[in-house]
């Protein structure tokens, strides 16, 4: 009998997966869904909380801007700009007739691609949009939430003073963010 039972458990081994009852199955794709949404949560504070501290950056480098003390100016720039999330984009110039630091910075706070309620976040698109040129594409954004149905990438967008924007942009259309937000 246990010489049975062993050929038994060693065939199921061999055998592939075992199956498992569809609570457990049930179980973990909840788990590994509310994990998802705790990780895409996070990701958002995050990127508000650092968005707030840039904020208060941007005004303490004005400041020392405002005084002359470049040296001051650049140490408050570097820590700024350890805070901005990846999809910032920060253009700094140096004037050469003047010290003044000019800078343009606009945040991706948001990025859904989906239609009719059916939508999946689209910030890992949104960092190579961050790049250049992209056209919105379901094969690029690695997920279609709603097949055969037109879709949309909408991003969330704040500049430097706080004002948020949004951007609605069709699948298939290319869309360069330096162009649409001179």
């Amino acid at each position: 009998m246990r010489y049975l039972i062993l050929t038994l458990m060693l065939a199921g081994a061999f055998a592939g997966e075992v199956v498992l009852p569809t609570e457990v199955t049930s179980a973990l794709t909840k788990y590994e869904t509310t994990i998802k949404e705790a990780e895409t949560k996070l990701a958002k504070v995050k990127m508000e909380a650092s968005y707030a501290a840039c904020l208060e950056l941007n005004k303490a480098l004005q400041v020392a801007t405002k005084r002359g003390n470049l040296e001051q100016a650049l140490a408050i720039k570097a820590k700024r700009d350890a805070l901005m999330p990846e999809v910032d984009l920060l253009g700094v110039e140096v004037g050469a007739a003047d010290t003044a630091l000019r800078f343009k910075t606009y945040t991706i706070v948001d990025a859904i691609f989906g239609a009719s309620g059916q939508t999946v976040s689209a910030m890992a698109f949104a960092r190579e949009l961050v790049k250049g040129k992209l056209t919105v594409t379901a094969s690029k954004i690695g997920a279609d939430p709603a097949p055969n149905a037109r879709k949309t990438l909408t991003l969330t967008i704040v500049n430097a003073r706080g004002i948020k924007k949004t951007l609605v942009v069709p699948e298939n259309q290319e869309i360069d963010l330096d162009e649409v937000l001179k």
